[in-house]
C-alpha cells in the first residue's frame, strides 16, 4: 500500500514538471518572438531567428573608404557618378569562409559591396570602382562590406555613408535604418532559409534599447532588440513586402527619413 502511494505521489511530480517545463518553453518561445500583445495570430507562417555565427578575428580588420567620388555625363547628357573605394584587408569577388551555411543565397560573384542610395534596394558590386546612374552628390547613399551571401560586416570600419551638406533634413548623428536583404526572387533551396539583414548607423543595439520592428506584407512578425542577422524560415510561396521600422526605448516609432526601409521579395 505505502509503495502504491509512494508511486502515485512519484507520478503527479513528473506530471507536474511535464506540464510546468512545457508552461515555461511555450512562454519562452513567446518571449523570444518578442511579438507584440495583439492577442491576434499571424495569418502568415513564418519563423525569424537569430543566426549565431561563431566570430571571424580575420574580419576585424576590414574597411572600406571613399577615395574618389565623380560626376561626369554620357553623349545624351545624363549625368554618371563614379565612386572609387579603398577597401583593405578584404577581397572582393571572393567566396566566403561558410557560405553554404543555413542554405543561404549565395552569389557566384562572390564578397562584394552594397551600394544603397537613399532608400532604393541596394546593387551589388563586386570591384572597388563602381559608376552608377545619377548625381550622388546630391544623394544620401550607404556603401558596405558583403560576405558572398550577402551578410554585411557589421563593425564601424566597414561601411561608408555619404550625407549631402545641403541636406539640412538629415542629421548625421541621428539614428538610421536601412534595409538589405531579402531582397528578389528565392527558389528551391535558396528559399528555405531567408537572410534578413539590415544596416543601422548610430543606434547602438542593444545598448541604446532601440528595437527593428519586421512587418511582412503588413504584419508584425517580430520585434529585433539586436543587430545581428536573421533567417527566415517558413514562407509559402508568394510575393511579400517587408517593412522594417527602428522604435526607441519605449516602443516610439523614430522620427527623421531612414528610420523606416522597405524591401519587396518573392519567394517560389
Amino acid at each position: 500500500m505505502k509503495n502504491s502511494v509512494l508511486l502515485s505521489f512519484i507520478n503527479a511530480l513528473i506530471f507536474g514538471f511535464v506540464l510546468t517545463s512545457c508552461a515555461f518553453e511555450e512562454a519562452r518561445k513567446k518571449t523570444y518572438d518578442n511579438l507584440p500583445p495583439t492577442g491576434e495570430e499571424l495569418s502568415l507562417d513564418v519563423d525569424i531567428e537569430p543566426w549565431v555565427m561563431e566570430h571571424d578575428l580575420s574580419l576585424d580588420a576590414a574597411s572600406l573608404s571613399l577615395d574618389t567620388m565623380m560626376v561626369s555625363f554620357d553623349t545624351a547628357g545624363k549625368a554618371m557618378t563614379t565612386l572609387v573605394f579603398n577597401v583593405e584587408n578584404y577581397t572582393l569577388g571572393m567566396p566566403s569562409q561558410h557560405g553554404d551555411s543555413m542554405h543561404l543565397a549565395n552569389s557566384s560573384g562572390g564578397q562584394h559591396i552594397h551600394l544603397i542610395v537613399e532608400d532604393k534596394p541596394y546593387e551589388a558590386h563586386y570591384k572597388n570602382t563602381i559608376t552608377v546612374e545619377g548625381d550622388l552628390t546630391s544623394k544620401v547613399f550607404l556603401a558596405f562590406l558583403s560576405r558572398s551571401y550577402h551578410l554585411s560586416l557589421k563593425h564601424e570600419a566597414a561601411h561608408y555613408l555619404h550625407i549631402p551638406a545641403n541636406r539640412s533634413d538629415i542629421n548625421p548623428t541621428s539614428p538610421m535604418l536601412f534595409a538589405s536583404r531579402p531582397k528578389g526572387a528565392y527558389e528551391g533551396q535558396d528559399a528555405e532559409s531567408v537572410l534578413l539583414d539590415f544596416f543601422v548607423i548610430n543606434a547602438n543595439m542593444p545598448k541604446s534599447g532601440y528595437e527593428v520592428v519586421v512587418k511582412i506584407n503588413g504584419e508584425t512578425a517580430a520585434r529585433l532588440s539586436e543587430w545581428l542577422p536573421y533567417v527566415m524560415t517558413g514562407l509559402s510561396a508568394g510575393d511579400y513586402v517587408l517593412d522594417l521600422e527602428l522604435q526607441g526605448k519605449t516602443g516610439d516609432k523614430l522620427g527623421g527619413m531612414y528610420t523606416t526601409a522597405s524591401q519587396n521579395f518573392s519567394i517560389q
